[in-house]
């Protein structure tokens, strides 16, 4: 066997073992995420079925916190626990809401255009 044929099967091994831990890569990505989408359903379902209905009773229980800890809130679910969580001391409602949101807007694009002219706040 030349040298050339053997520098083409050498290159074509080392591709096909390339190939290969790519292709293990993939297979382990694939097993997390669905290992990760498990895992999220499971909370989904115990704060749809278990905490959030029971709220009072559940809020300080060390199941819910793990949940919080380990899991954090499930983005669907963030809506409704964070008004349980931090309540609304203010009764603020939506289109107050909306009017505080609309200002910090505001300030924001002022302070942005601020900077812009003047390089420094």
């Amino acid at each position: 066997m030349s040298q050339d044929q053997k520098d083409k099967a050498l290159r074509k091994q080392k591709e096909q073992e390339r190939q290969e831990e790519e292709s293990k890569h993939r297979e382990q990505s694939e097993k997390k995420k669905l290992a990760r989408e498990a895992a999220l359903d499971q909370a989904v379902n115990e704060w749809t079925n278990h905490v959030i209905p029971n709220w009072e009773s559940k809020k300080h229980a060390a199941r819910a916190r793990d949940l919080v800890f380990k899991m954090g809130i499930p983005p669907k679910l963030r809506g409704q626990v964070w008004p349980l969580a931090i309540g609304n001391a203010l009764m603020i409602g939506k289109e107050l809401f909306d009017i505080f949101a609309a200002q910090a807007r505001n300030a924001r694009l002022v302070k942005k255009a601020y900077v812009h002219v003047y390089g420094v706040m």
